[in-house]
């Protein structure tokens, strides 16, 4: 017998799948005009060959929260904090989160839990070389930040909307991965501007209150891993965005100011 949490996961998926096999063929209609360029052909022929689309993003989603990750990214995620110089180290001990500061922890959790599934949804889709290696690299870190918000909050203070978050952050990465790198490289920046801002005012907070220097310090080192994936897809882009991109920044934008509205209650 399934649990509620196991039941409302799976038909969040059901739903999400049956979704994106309705706007894809749209998007793909859309990319031309979007990009200047004609749809991705390793994508094209992936649908074609894959026979129903949502069989293919079904299994995605499912590969996905089922498993820690694919063996792809798990020897990804093996390799050495050094060979990329981004990855914060975890304190012997974990801070202590104080009761009034655990709905900000708990936002932070729900936030990074979306940003592991940005760059799974990014891998699910893309068939780019350069962009899957570069969201193999920030997947990583990702992770790393993953499992310090784990280590920080006990299971019973996470959001209960994990699956949601789970979900959206992996329809953030494909959509745009369906338009190729540049608009992947938007989207991440509009997630990181925001993520940037989210833990600034966090640790502002925390600065006069020598009881959590400690929390303040994590959350401070985590916020300048996050700018400098923002200043990496910066550096990617060179050309000013379109109407459709600009929109759909905005929607990221809104939504990630949604998305911590709610993981603070939830």
């Amino acid at each position: 017998m399934p649990t509620i949490s196991e039941w409302a996961s799976g038909t969040l998926t059901n739903c999400a799948a049956a979704l994106f096999s309705c706007l894809c063929p749209v998007l793909l209609l859309l990319h031309r005009g979007v990009s200047g360029a004609g749809p991705d052909r390793t994508l094209s022929t992936y649908f074609r060959k894959s026979g129903s689309l949502t069989v293919m993003i079904k299994r995605s989603f499912e590969s996905g929260f089922c498993r820690s990750g694919s063996p792809e990214v798990t020897a990804s995620a093996s390799s050495s904090s050094a060979d990329t110089g981004r990855l914060p180290s975890a304190p012997a001990r974990m801070p202590r989160v104080p009761p009034d500061l655990v709905a900000d922890v708990r936002s932070d959790h729900a936030g990074e839990t979306g940003a592991v599934f940005i760059y799974r949804g990014i891998l699910s889709i893309s068939g780019d070389q350069d962009l899957r290696r570069f969201a193999r690299e920030h997947l990583q870190a990702e992770q790393h930040h993953l499992s310090l918000m784990d280590a920080l909050l006990p299971a019973a203070q996470r959001s209960r909307l994990l699956p949601v978050w789970r979900i959206s952050g992996w329809l953030t990465g494909a959509l745009p991965a369906i338009f190729g790198p540049r608009a992947v490289y938007r989207t991440i920046d509009a997630v990181e501007t925001f993520v940037d801002q989210h833990y600034a005012e966090q640790t502002a907070k925390l600065r006069d209150r020598p009881a959590a220097a400690e929390l303040c310090a994590l959350l401070e080192v985590c916020r300048l891993d996050e700018v400098a994936h923002r200043d990496d897809v910066r550096s990617r882009v060179h050309s000013a965005p379109g109407r459709v991109a600009r929109w759909w920044v905005s929607a990221v934008a809104h939504g990630s100011r949604l998305g911590v509205a709610m993981a603070r209650r939830y």
